[in-house]
């Protein structure tokens, strides 16, 4: 339901998204003028998904922000940094996030104490990086607050008696088809959810009662093993663990939990973390970049913009990656350009996948031109592009990374994502 308030909230933003000159953490587009960049934030209750300014203990509220040129359209695989002013009164699930294709980067926030009376700022921060037709760059940096008041919880006034269930963790929140994990040492078909059960003096309560059950079961998604809501027992630490098991479909869901003898048996408390199913992940290995046949940017000798690039993408089975997989790519060589055009019409730096496969075009001056040892004219590797997406298996503790050259002299590297939050992410770079 949050979801849908959200994009409601946050309607009129069209998708927009260029990548052209320059590095740095933020997305690129193309206009002809100067950068310019926006966020605007939206709020809501996690339990009910109803936009609020108020956070209570055991009950998160989900924050999104969306990210937008000066055009106002939505600007897709740009870093978010997130921050509170107060870590003492609540926790973020998340400080970077990359904005989807729709701009949107969304987190959770969740109070620290069952009674407080304070308040924080959630400040959203990236950078949008422009490319004008002259082949000019300039970046924007842009930033969004929201005001939030942590307060007290009344779920029960006696101590021992549960009255809060406090969510611990998702391992993993990812996970794959019912099937797609075979031969993988990395892929899992299940994730265990911990809950903590707490009084209303924040004491740990074992021995209580956990009623645990889903947003959605589509596919067939089971809690340990069955069905239906299941109810399972806190340890003597107060904790209660159920185990998701993935369906023959991908969703999207989270996990909630209630206190059947508390003040407020019928109250949900929800996961921090979104857990998502797919038919499985782009690998590392299965991760490629190539010009479409007879590009003029695989040859030697001559060179016609634009060129088609296409990414293909696999899991570690080498199967196509979930369509819709978001690739996003980068350069940083001076009057070079790659995009492509989106279903709506506007041009966007990233393309997304359908079959495993999507292409994007290379435009810009003629670069560098030699010589052999035969006075044959060749061409000198002299431009760079790099793509990215969310992914396994990548280089570990490598950060992304592209380089400008002076004919065939990298002059200058420029760190896109730095690690380890690189970690997630499959890359691929392609010169000529």
């Amino acid at each position: 339901m949050f979801k849908r308030i959200f994009r409601i909230a946050l309607a009129g933003l069209a998708l927009g998204f260029l990548a052209g000159c320059g590095g740095g953490s933020g997305g690129s587009m193309l206009d002809t003028g100067s950068a310019s960049a926006k966020i605007t934030m939206a709020v809501a209750a996690s339990s009910t998904g109803a936009s609020t300014s108020h956070i209570t203990y055991g009950d998160p509220v989900t924050v999104q922000a969306v990210v937008t040129d000066k055009t106002g359209k939505a600007v897709p695989g740009v870093i978010v940094a997130f921050s509170i002013d107060d870590t003492t009164a609540a926790t973020l699930s998340q400080s970077k996030v990359l904005t989807d294709s729709s701009g949107l980067a969304t987190i959770r926030v969740s109070a620290n104490k069952v009674s407080t009376d304070t308040a924080i700022k959630v400040t959203a921060s990236a950078t949008v990086d422009s490319v004008s037709s002259t082949g000019s760059t300039s970046s924007a940096s842009a930033t969004g607050t929201v005001n939030l008041s942590v307060g007290q919880t009344t779920n029960g006034t006696n101590q021992g008696v549960p009255a809060l269930l406090q969510y611990v963790s998702s391992s993993p929140t990812r996970m794959v088809i019912k099937g797609a994990s075979a031969g993988s040492g990395t892929l899992s078909e299940t994730s265990v959810v911990s809950f903590k059960v707490l009084d209303s003096f924040g004491s740990i309560v074992p021995g209580a009662s956990v009623v645990f059950d889903l947003t959605s079961r589509n596919g067939g998604i089971q809690t340990n093993g069955s069905d239906n809501a299941v109810t399972v027992t806190s340890d003597s630490g107060g904790i209660a663990k159920v185990t998701i098991q993935s369906g023959t479909l991908p969703e999207s869901f989270l996990v909630y939990g209630t206190l059947p003898a508390s003040a407020s048996p019928t109250t949900k408390y929800y996961s921090n973390d979104q857990l998502a199913i797919s038919s499985s992940f782009p690998d590392q290995s299965h991760f490629s970049l190539g010009w479409q046949s007879g590009s003029s940017c695989a040859s030697t000798s001559s060179l016609t913009y634009p060129c088609s690039l296409t990414v293909n993408v696999g899991d570690f089975l080498g199967h196509p990656a979930p369509d819709g997989t978001v690739v996003t790519f980068v350069t940083s060589q001076k009057g070079l350009v790659v995009g492509t055009t989106d279903s709506g019409g506007s041009a966007t730096g990233y393309c997304t996948t359908t079959a495993g496969q999507c292409t994007v075009k290379v435009w810009g001056d003629d670069g560098y031109v030699g010589t052999d040892a035969t006075g044959a004219k060749v061409r000198v590797a002299n431009n760079e592009v790099v793509a990215f997406a969310k992914g396994l298996n990548a280089p570990a503790s490598t950060p992304i990374t592209v380089n400008t050259y002076s004919a065939t002299v990298i002059t200058k590297t420029t760190t896109v994502i730095a690690a380890p939050d690189s970690d997630d992410y499959v890359r691929e770079v392609i010169r000529w």
